[in-house]
């Protein structure tokens, strides 16, 4: 019991947070112009995601097999990982009795099959007070540095200098 309570130590500005994304998802935060600046949604401290390595890892951890996810919608299995810092981090919450569809479990805690016990976080769209964004393969689990949040323009900036585009989004996505 004392490692639950642990474990739901709220995040607070300090705290690492992870965001996972499809390929498409990560273009609306890497596409030169009208490109997001926040994060929020579903989110997990970076020290609960240990077993998220691969994409069938994400998968079973996330519980991402429910129908029209967009992940399954990528046949390359690459898929986005962000670790990044949230500002005003106490807006967070723990979803617990809330109404969202599958696979939130309204516990706090995500649905796996896999045994990992892993916390849920809810957050609203906030900018980051800084962030990593990674290109991870998804069958070897290979993680890429690929653009790092910045805070004078409030986006994520390509580390090779060139936004992404539709056509490859399509190549990462293995279409």
């Amino acid at each position: 019991m004392i490692e639950l309570r642990k474990a739901y130590e709220a995040p607070n500005e300090d705290t690492l947070m992870a965001k996972y994304l499809s390929i498409e998802d990560a273009y609306n935060l890497l596409k030169e112009s009208d490109a997001y600046g926040t994060i929020g949604g579903y989110v997990l401290k970076a020290g609960d995601t240990k077993a998220i390595g691969t994409y069938d890892d994400l998968m079973a951890t996330l519980r991402l097999d429910y129908i029209n996810n967009p992940f399954e919608k990528t046949p390359s299995k690459n898929f986005v990982e962000i670790l990044y810092k949230a500002n005003k981090a106490g807006e967070m919450t723990i979803p617990i009795g809330v109404d969202d569809p599958w696979p939130c479990t309204s516990k706090g805690f995500l649905a796996n099959v896999n045994g990992e016990i892993v916390p849920e976080y809810k957050s609203p769209y906030l900018e980051p007070s800084g962030g990593e964004m990674y290109l991870v393969d998804g069958i070897t689990g290979e993680r890429t540095l690929i653009a790092v949040y910045n805070t004078d323009v409030k986006r994520f900036i390509p580390i090779s200098g060139s936004y992404w585009t539709e056509n490859l989004v399509k190549i990462l996505k293995g279409e």
